[in-house]
């Protein structure tokens, strides 16, 4: 495949979008591909550069990469293949679905960290309390050892 945008620096918002694409949509890396206008490879290598994928999986996808563009015709372009048209009912309740365990999720790492943040909040305070205390307690035997050495 030859695409339009093939050895360009990625964006931001179209790595997001192939984070929304691979993981919450679950395209496949041909159609992600074709959508981004580059190489499967190249897909391939940016989702396994970024975290979404684990080694074995990037094996996995270069050999379906090399076995199946042995079956397309060389001068097939991104321009030439097909999109996905419209989302059926299915897709789209398995979609909501997943974003719904995703927020849930989400609040819930949101209520640990702030759980986690109170207890260090907490820490710190009986620390500071403990500090001025000692402190305290230092400062009247310093100065009476002070005032005993001059007599």
């Amino acid at each position: 495949m030859t695409c339009k945008r093939s050895g360009n620096r990625w964006t931001v918002t179209e790595l997001n979008s192939l984070q929304r694409e691979y993981e919450l949509l679950e395209m496949d890396v041909f159609a992600i591909a074709n959508k981004h206008q580059r190489n499967v490879e190249g897909i391939i290598y940016k989702l396994y550069a970024e975290d979404m994928i684990d080694k074995k999986d990037f094996t996995n996808y270069l050999e379906m990469s090399k076995n199946k563009s042995m079956l397309y015709d060389a001068n097939v372009t991104c321009d030439d293949a097909t999109e996905p048209s419209v989302m059926s009912n299915d897709d789209i309740s398995r979609l909501s679905s997943r974003m719904g365990e995703l927020e849930d999720n989400v609040r819930d790492i949101s209520v640990a960290i702030q759980g986690l943040l109170k207890e260090r909040v907490k820490e710190r305070v009986k620390e500071g309390v403990k500090e001025r205390v000692t402190k305290s307690c230092d400062s009247p035997v310093r100065s009476l050892r002070s005032r005993s050495s001059v007599h």
